[in-house]
């Protein structure tokens, strides 16, 4: 039987005000009971929402330690409402609890309550990442929404957009997560075999499903939920996909002919070619890109890129991830230990530093620094000059731009949002390409760090569409 919501405000209010007394590290532990109360207390008339009662209080240090299975976890969620499951198993389980979520949704007689169920989810992951500081509480959305798609009978986006909490309330937003489960659900649906709850992710290896599966992406309501659904997609393939080496001449294969090519430049580059778990991921790749003649930049304009599309994808995805340690490296670049030290000791993006360290500094030449500025030094690795371009290198140009910035707002807080645009874009200088690109970086970075701002720059990456 449910609490009444008021009961629910009482014991909210009495848990916060004991944690507010503890010490910091008691409060950040305690923080998924406090959000399991809350949940309770926001969303009391909602299906898998469970009491939180002494029961579940007494359990906590218990369940937390142990080894979870799916039926543990099922059963959790059965007595305790998924808001209680949370509470009682570690990160790591989240994915699978969340599969197991989206499996009893739909098992609810009223199908409009799914959304309610993964509103209730989206809620969940915001919370466990708030308190616990990392992005694998968001798991909790992710499993749900790549299950609920990878077993849809019928992929439509109207059928899609039913399921999503692309709104958790007014005020919280929560597209880009939802989307980009999106995406690695449409990677599962393209693997053998029908997927059950308590099921891995899957690995697939059909070329020809994984780009249908992108063209469905590219028809989504928005472009820029087009290319979030391409970020999970692709992020999906990197990880479960069994890539057969088709030789080192097609190593940049499919990101060089798929459409939405962007997410699979930088999931390649950032992800696809380093160390995990002790194994080399993509090793052909690697080997090719370390064996390179010329800069690691020349791939985005080699003869392999299908369309001009494909040149614009790689552009945006080797800046995503790239910039930011090719900027530690021009802040730098006279340091006594070295460019690839200097470069190494960037805040990590990824857990890749040195690989992705040694492939900006092989083949480069020191005298090529045009610029102090490390956005303008970057960008002019794809376009030598401005100073008389044509329409296409100025696509290339602001594409670059709009890759470079996309990753590393979130590092150049500290250094004032817009003093890159003023500083490292001359806009004084009179060029229209300048004010031009110093004119949208500072628009850019206004959006308040949003995934995507809707600009006719961005959607040049989505040229397909």
């Amino acid at each position: 039987m449910k609490v009444a919501s008021n009961v629910y405000r009482s014991m909210f209010d009495s848990s916060v005000e004991r944690l507010r007394f503890g010490n910091t590290t008691r409060w950040q532990e305690s923080g998924d009971i406090v959000s399991a109360l809350k949940c309770a207390y926001r969303f009391h008339d909602y299906p898998l929402v469970g009491n939180v009662s002494a029961r579940l209080l007494s359990l906590r240090q218990e369940k937390v330690s142990q080894t979870h299975t799916c039926q543990s976890i099922r059963g959790l969620i059965n007595e305790f409402g998924v808001n209680g499951a949370t509470a009682l198993v570690p990160m790591q389980y989240f994915h699978l609890l969340s599969q197991i979520a989206g499996d009893e949704a739909r098992s609810l007689v009223v199908k409009s309550d799914v959304r309610k169920v993964m509103q209730v989810l989206a809620f969940l992951a915001q919370r466990n990442t708030k308190f616990k500081r990392s992005t694998n509480a968001k798991g909790l959305i992710h499993g749900a929404v790549w299950y609920l798609v990878a077993t849809m009978e019928m992929l439509t986006w109207p059928d899609v957009y039913a399921l999503l909490p692309l709104q958790v309330s007014p005020r919280e937003d929560f597209p880009e997560e939802s989307l980009h489960g999106v995406g690695h659900g449409l990677l599962i649906r393209t693997s053998s075999g029908a997927m059950r709850s308590c099921d891995h992710h899957p690995v697939a290896e059909s070329y020809s499903a994984l780009e249908q599966m992108a063209h469905f992406c590219g028809q989504a309501q928005t472009a820029k939920h087009a290319f979030m659904c391409a970020n999970g997609l692709y992020h999906a393939y990197v990880e479960y996909f069994h890539d057969h080496d088709r030789g080192l001449l097609e190593w940049l294969f499919p990101c060089s002919e798929f459409v939405l090519s962007g997410w699979c430049f930088a999931w390649t580059f950032g992800q696809g070619m380093i160390y995990q778990e002790g194994k080399v991921q993509r090793s052909h790749r690697l080997y090719a890109t370390t064996h390179l003649k010329t800069h690691i930049t020349s791939v985005c304009t080699a003869d392999a890129m299908k369309a001009e599309a494909n040149v614009l994808g790689c552009i945006w995805g080797l800046s995503t991830f790239y910039l930011h340690y090719h900027e530690g490296w021009v802040a730098e670049k006279t340091a006594s230990s070295g460019p690839i030290d200097a470069c190494a000791r960037t805040p990590h993006m990824t857990t890749a530093n040195p690989v992705i360290c040694h492939l900006l500094m092989r083949n480069i030449s020191q005298r090529r620094t045009t610029s102090n500025s490390s956005l303008v030094d970057w960008c002019s690795f794809f376009v030598p000059t401005v100073l008389q371009i044509s329409n296409r290198d100025f696509h290339r140009w602001m594409v670059c731009l709009h890759g470079a910035l996309f990753e590393i707002r979130k590092f150049i807080l500290k250094r004032g949002m817009h003093a890159l645009c003023v500083h490292d874009l001359p806009g004084q200088v009179s060029n229209p390409v300048w004010e031009r690109a110093a004119s949208w970086c500072r628009e850019f970075l206004a959006c308040d760090e949003q995934i995507w701002c809707d600009d006719d720059i961005g959607k040049m990456v989505l040229a397909d569409y």
